[in-house]
């Protein structure tokens, strides 16, 4: 068996032996560091060693190292860092491969091994790569090769138990007053049992005939100890059901329905009766044979038209739906991109990019201007035209008829192409752009931008649309993927009556955020916002929004009218805004509005008007209310309401006309706290007015009105 010093100099002989090896060394990093190196050099260390079995495996980490010129790190020169990477890769191979072969050496190698690279190590600035592999020889745990003279185990065995008295041999040995003294002492007569019961005695060497029968005498069991009875079989309808029943034991057999029942008669045969079906008022019923198969007829519904007719296979609520109504296509808000447009460009955060997709039409103004810092950008649109912004209004007219590319067939019925306009930095920071501006002779027409993708990090002023002088009325997507943190950005969005889609960085953008959709005549779906802004004050005001998810903040201080006269609003996720002093008419005058998450404001004291004539909104819960104070018209004319929780609140509340029930109340009155002075709740015309229990209110110092 070869030793680690002789397995090690193999290694390091094959080091001096190759082409490309300067150097062998072996030992731990810090005695690699320890003097100067020539380079490529090969390093040895030896990881542990280990025993499994028969085998006997040293485990060596082998590294090469080679100098990377300072400069050249991505460079497909020599001596680059791809270079010196893919080499010291090779020479590892080129080791690994000769103790594979083995050179009718007695170990073997283990033939998986991983190579992992690195770079910028040791004091030399060195990249290679580093492999661990193990060599295995057999290992016989040969006592001859261990250097001890006389060492010995004492013996601990009592030498009498060493004869075997069962050869007749060793008891031919025994005198015959040895004889008689074991025969009186060990072969007395033996008791008999029967389940560990005595039944009798039989002398030494006799015979015992245990008899086994049934009741009707018949001989039964096994010819064995212990002896088996058989167990009975038991049958349902002529079949074995497996299930027997030990001797002397007894049967019970179960019959039970799929839920675990009792059914069946207690007879021979047992007859289960049959099962009953019926709808959930029971206006129809019906029965069908125990384990039987009732096929349901299909379930119909009149249309509104009170005309057609629809079927559909029955299926119960909580599997499905058996119809789906299509809402007619004057009432799908549903976005989808146009799939003849151009795939838009990859802007991620740093690009400094502003891309836009723009409709060439054959009949129509295609005027496009554009207003950029001085000398910052490079405005390429996307028809051969480059310039460089002068910061003025520079406007471009593009020409059908040279504009390359498909033509396609906008919804109005117009040919149209397709140009990208490229707004790129290439000097100082890009400050501010603009869509809106119009030269001395310009052309007032929309600028038809359809999709926009844009970084824009140093911008504090970005003018997208005006309603008054350039318009992006035809723009359905907006996609801002970074922006600077007090951008400026409110009414931002004026006249762009196509918009869809709408991403912003609310997370990045600290400055305020009022008004940044307000006003906006596009219907559109909103994700969850989180911002770090100072105020959301009517962001989305009299907009079209028709969906919006979470709203997160820790930074907002007021979010007042935040989404106030949105008619298409018809849901909003949680809303945690953790130091915000006011929600005031949040949802005032969102008459759609038929859900919204939890309400997580800790520190508000205003929810004045907060869900005001929202005629459909049905469950409101907050989460701690014990600083609101102002709370006027908050849930008035809630005519949908059926949950209120307002846990600590110590203010009274009109609900009059709400569709609060008696557990609704009550658990409103569980919820809020004592109260502050004189205060009431207003519970007339509402479901649970006759019978909520008041006691819950006055106890805690409320007056109540209930007719």
């Amino acid at each position: 068996m070869k030793t680690l010093n002789q397995i090690i100099s193999q290694v390091t002989d094959l080091g001096a032996a190759h082409s490309q090896i300067a150097e062998t060394g072996v030992g731990t990093f810090e005695e690699l560091q320890a003097n100067e190196r020539t380079y490529p050099l090969l390093w040895v260390f030896h990881e542990g060693s280990n025993i499994d079995d028969a085998y006997f495996t040293n485990n060596l980490r082998l590294t090469v190292f080679d100098r990377v010129i300072t400069g050249e790190e991505g460079d497909d020169t020599a001596y680059s860092e791809q270079e010196v990477l893919s080499d010291t890769q090779l020479i590892l191979l080129d080791v690994f491969n000769y103790f594979k072969q083995q050179h009718a050496q007695e170990y073997v190698i283990q033939t998986t091994a991983s190579i992992i690279p690195f770079t910028e190590k040791t004091n030399d600035r060195t990249a290679g790569n580093t492999m661990t592999f193990g060599i295995s020889q057999f290992y016989d745990f040969n006592k001859c090769q261990i250097p001890e003279s006389g060492a010995a185990i004492p013996p601990s065995v009592d030498g009498l138990t060493l004869y075997d008295f069962c050869d007749a041999g060793t008891r031919a040995r025994l005198t015959s007053a040895q004889v008689t003294c074991l025969q009186s002492n060990l072969c007395t007569a033996a008791t008999t049992q029967v389940n560990a019961v005595d039944v009798g005695t039989v002398a030494s060497g006799g015979t015992w005939d245990q008899a086994i029968h049934d009741s009707a005498g018949a001989d039964v069991g096994t010819a064995a100890n212990p002896s088996v009875v058989s167990d009975s079989t038991n049958k349902v309808n002529a079949v074995d059901i497996s299930d027997p029943t030990v001797a002397e034991g007894e049967h019970d057999q179960q019959i039970h329905d799929s839920a675990g029942t009792d059914v069946g008669t207690a007879a021979n045969p047992s007859v289960v009766s049959d099962a009953t079906v019926e709808n959930s008022d029971t206006s129809w019923t019906d029965t069908v044979v125990a384990e039987g198969t009732m096929v349901l007829a299909d379930a119909k519904a009149l249309d509104s038209d009170e005309t057609t007719t629809l079927t559909a296979p029955y299926i119960p609520a909580a599997d499905g739906f058996m119809f789906t109504c299509t809402p007619s296509a004057c009432d799908n808000f549903t976005w989808n991109r146009d799939p003849n447009w151009n795939a838009m460009p990859t802007v991620i955060a740093g690009d400094e990019r502003f891309v836009a997709l723009v409709l060439v039409f054959e009949n129509g103004v295609n005027a496009l201007n554009v207003l950029v810092t001085n000398l910052t950008a490079d405005i390429d649109y996307g028809d051969g035209t480059n310039v460089t912004s002068d910061g003025t209004v520079q406007e471009h007219i593009y020409d059908y008829a040279t504009v390359s590319g498909a033509v396609n067939v906008y919804e109005d019925g117009r040919n149209y192409k397709q140009v990208f306009l490229d707004i790129t930095r290439i000097g100082g920071a890009i400050t501010s752009i603009s869509f809106t501006g119009l030269p001395a002779s310009g052309t007032k027409a929309p600028n038809n931008m359809v999709d926009v993708i844009c970084d824009i990090p140093n911008v504090t002023s970005f003018l997208f649309s005006s309603a008054t002088t350039t318009a992006s009325s035809i723009c359905e997507r907006v996609n801002m993927v970074g922006v600077k943190s007090n951008l400026a950005v409110s009414s931002m969005f004026k006249a762009v009556y196509r918009l869809n889609s709408f991403s912003f960085p609310f997370a990045s953008h600290t400055a305020s955020q009022q008004s940044i959709m307000e006003s906006l005549n596009a219907i559109y779906d909103m994700g969850d916002v989180v911002s770090t802004g100072t105020t959301l004050r009517e962001a989305f005001k009299n907009s079209m929004i028709r969906k919006h998810g979470d709203l997160t903040s820790t930074t907002i201080t007021t979010a007042q009218e935040y989404c106030s006269g949105c008619a298409t609003l018809t849901s909003f996720g949680d809303i945690t805004l953790s130091i915000a002093t006011s929600v005031a008419n949040f949802f005032n005058s969102d008459r759609s509005l038929t859900k919204h998450g939890t309400v997580n404001v800790p520190n508000a004291t205003s929810i004045n008007g907060f869900a005001n004539n929202c005629f459909s909104n049905r469950e409101s819960v907050f989460t701690d209310c014990a600083l609101i104070t102002s709370v006027t018209t908050a849930f008035a004319n809630n005519y949908s309401l059926e949950k209120l929780i307002m846990p600590g609140l110590t203010r009274g509340l009109i609900l009059r006309y709400s569709n609060l029930d008696t557990a609704a109340w009550n658990a409103l009155g569980d919820s809020i706290g004592t109260a502050s002075g004189a205060q009431n709740y207003d519970a007339r015309n509402t479901p649970g007015s006759s019978t909520l229990t008041t006691s819950i209110f006055t106890d805690k110092g409320y007056t109540i009105t209930t007719a």
